[in-house]
């Protein structure tokens, strides 16, 4: 009995130390269960991007930074890898919130650090070797299920089996062989995007490699496209490159401007050739796995800035869309607002969003839209107006090579409308979008000056 009252007080010592450190509540789970997790992982990290303009680094230091971005954008990308977790089970315990939270973590934990191998096999500049995997096991676990199901319904359903099973086994080879090359030049191919140093057409670039093609006809359209985009880009960027860095920075940015322009002579169309073989396999790949794109009955409903859902509007929706898909740098907080086709132009349109007036047009070869010209609304001297089907924009002009601070000259921009009714919808869209922009910086103003002390 003495044995046994010792036990009893060391018991109850024990429960009192731990009561006075731990201060939750302690529950009793007769069953806690957590079902298993099945997680899909897909990254890409941006890379690229201009190093910062400070005096005292050295272009050795710019250099070394670039290059790590694009070994970093080349080294990290994967795409749906998948990750399978065991069940967590507890039964008849006591634990408290902290202690239940720890064995949770310790588990899940445990169960990640055991299939990092399927993080390292699935990186794309290695061509996701664990997809590929993954892949023939569907095609050979198709090849003896789908012919074993037929025989179980009679012969002709067993002949019908044994071909699904043999298309599936050959496509996800195939395909698999076709995805592996294809991711390796992906990531190739971002490598080289980023050593351009040019945001806007790694965000081109991103965009077009994010479009799933139709079909085989199409994965080689738009390798070709990338091609060509990439060649035609990087022999004009030794010229456009350093007027627009003399419009932003004056003569060091003209300066700057001659280097992105060299780097991409070289970097654009070889990245284009790259790109041009991923999509050419991507394709390959489709073909061979037999998988069907779904595309949208109709574009995405267009939402105004107050949140509001209105009934649909297909005009409206057709213009966010344009907006969204244009191949051109957004500026901060800039939605669409209204836009109409040009009547003299291959599928020209003219935007308004609420900071400025776009005209865009299509190039034909490429196959999307670029800018023809735009102007922010602190550019104009004057209200639009129109006169017949012809609309009137008197801004200030900028000169090639003079910086963006500085005053540049008043011009007239005249453009012709398919009717007088469009060109007052257009005028009307523009004074009210200018309205909104100026009562937006009135109300900032405000509230700054209420936060000065």
């Amino acid at each position: 009995s003495k044995l046994i009252q010792q036990d009893v007080d060391a018991l109850n010592t024990e429960l009192m130390e731990s009561s006075l450190t731990d201060l939750s509540m302690l529950s009793f789970f007769e069953h806690f269960h957590i079902s298993p997790i099945k997680l899909h992982l897909s990254l890409s990290l941006a890379a690229g991007g201009e190093t910062s303009n400070k005096g005292e680094e050295m272009i050795a230091i710019h250099s070394l930074n670039l290059l790590l971005k694009s070994i970093g954008a080349t080294l990290t990308d994967v795409d749906d890898l998948i990750f399978k977790l065991a069940f967590f089970e507890i039964k008849y315990q006591f634990y408290n919130r902290d202690q239940l939270m720890k064995r949770v973590i310790r588990h899940y934990s445990e169960q990640l650090l055991k299939q990092m191998y399927v993080l390292v096999l699935g990186l794309d500049v290695l061509g996701n070797p664990f997809g590929l995997i993954r892949g023939l096991s569907e095609g050979v676990e198709a090849f003896f299920y789908e012919p074993f199901q037929g025989a179980v319904q009679g012969p002709e359903e067993f002949a019908e089996g044994f071909v699904i099973g043999v298309k599936s086994l050959l496509g996800h080879t195939v395909g698999g062989a076709a995805g592996v090359v294809s991711r390796i030049t992906g990531s190739v191919g971002k490598g080289l995007a980023a050593i351009t140093m040019d945001k806007e057409f790694q965000q081109k670039r991103r965009e077009e490699m994010g479009r799933q093609p139709k079909d085989f006809g199409d994965s080689l359209a738009k390798g070709g496209k990338g091609l060509l985009r990439g060649v035609v880009g990087g022999v004009t960027g030794i010229i456009t490159k350093p007027v627009e860095g003399a419009k932003k920075e004056g003569a060091a940015g003209f300066f700057k401007g001659i280097g992105k322009g060299l780097v991409g002579v070289v970097a654009r169309p070889t990245g284009g050739i790259v790109d041009m073989a991923s999509s050419t396999f991507q394709g390959i790949q489709r073909v061979a796995e037999s998988t069907e794109e779904v595309s949208n009955l109709r574009p995405p409903r267009f939402i105004h800035e107050d949140g509001i859902i209105r009934p649909y509007d297909r005009v409206e929706a057709e213009g966010y869309d344009l907006f969204e898909k244009l191949h051109i740098r957004k500026l901060e907080k800039e939605t669409y607002r209204y836009h109409c086709a040009l009547p003299r132009s291959r599928r020209g349109n003219l935007i308004v969003t609420n900071r400025r007036v776009i005209c865009v047009k299509e190039v034909e070869i490429l196959g999307h839209s670029t800018t023809d010209w735009d102007y922010l609304f602190e550019d104009f001297t004057c209200s639009p107006s129109y006169k017949g089907n012809v609309l009137k924009l008197t801004v200030l002009d900028q000169r090639m090579f003079q910086r963006k601070d500085s005053t540049g000259h008043e011009c007239v921009k005249t453009v012709q409308l398919q009717d007088e009714t469009t060109a007052r919808r257009i005028c009307c869209a523009i004074q009210e979008a200018q309205a909104t922009r100026k009562q937006q910086k009135l109300v900032k103003q405000a509230s700054l000056q209420l936060k000065k002390p």
